[in-house]
């Protein structure tokens, strides 16, 4: 059960910090890429890049939390 809880806690976290990194990314995109096919490709390269990122990421702010 408290496997399950974590895993829980880690799938929420890793939502927010996913939604934070999209607006990031975003927000900083408007004037960095082109609106092109080219540009279109590598928005969901990069889309695609912050799932496992932002898994990575609140997995290690629950360890850091537990480790406190």
């Amino acid at each position: 059960m408290k496997s399950l809880t974590n895993k829980v806690i880690i799938l929420v976290m890793s939502i927010v910090i996913f939604i934070i990194y999209y607006q990031l990314l975003g927000f900083f995109a408007g004037n960095l890429l082109p609106i092109s096919p080219l540009g279109t490709m590598i928005g969901l390269i990069t889309l695609f890049l912050l799932i496992p990122i932002s898994y990575l990421s609140a997995h290690v702010v629950v360890k850091v939390i537990k480790d406190m």
